[in-house]
């Protein structure tokens, strides 16, 4: 998720952070969810490992975060919410917006329940922070659904671009914190002729500092 990634990375680094990655890159998640448990845990031995004594390990994906524990890799919006006054301020948009918060299903079971998405996108001047109605519904993306049962996935990706269109007026915009989600309802999006209306938190949120 290399846009969600450099957003994040711009994000920190506004913040007085030092960034870097690790050489792993893969939580084990996907392994893990394929039943190929010693891969998955050799991928989250390394990366546990891979952050050194005064380092923080972050992450964009919710799913990621779930998968480790919730706690190291943290997500990177909470980070940035929790050290929010290290942020400088977003510049005033051309016009206000509305953001409807999206919230996967792998964050809802983390601490916080992903509360940190529309508080840390409450900081862009002229954004209206509203949830996504039907956010307690999975959009199709989870685990390996996409995957072992494309119809389903395709009909729970349809249902809720469904709902989302009736929502969406001009300018509006999605945003979700998990790549998988973002793909999945992107696609259904399309298909129902709305291109460009989904996004991640931290694109936006970057977007409002460089604006």
């Amino acid at each position: 998720d290399r846009g969600a990634l450099e957003a994040a990375a711009a994000l920190l680094a506004a913040g007085g952070w030092e960034v870097g990655a690790p050489q792993e890159t893969c939580c084990g998640g996907v392994h893990a969810q394929a039943g190929r448990s010693a891969k998955a845990q050799g991928c989250q031995r390394q990366l546990q490992t891979e952050a050194r004594d005064g380092e923080v390990l972050l992450t964009t994906a919710s799913a990621c975060a779930l998968e480790l524990g919730g706690d190291a890799p943290a997500e990177a919006g909470a980070f940035l919410l929790a050290h929010a006054e290290n942020l400088p301020a977003g510049k005033a948009a051309a016009a206000e917006f509305d953001v409807f918060v999206h919230l996967p299903c792998t964050q809802r079971r983390l601490a916080g329940g992903g509360g940190w998405v529309a508080e840390l996108l409450r900081r862009i001047p002229g954004a209206r922070i509203r949830m996504l109605p039907g956010n307690e519904t999975c959009c199709g993306a989870g685990g390996l659904t996409a995957f072992a049962e494309p119809e389903t996935a395709a009909t729970l990706g349809r249902r809720k671009a469904q709902a989302a269109a009736e929502e969406l007026g001009p300018g509006a915009v999605i945003a979700t914190s998990n790549y998988a989600c973002r793909c999945q309802l992107g696609a259904a999006l399309r298909a129902a002729g709305l291109a460009n209306k989904i996004t991640d938190p931290y694109s936006l949120l970057a977007r409002s500092l460089a604006a």
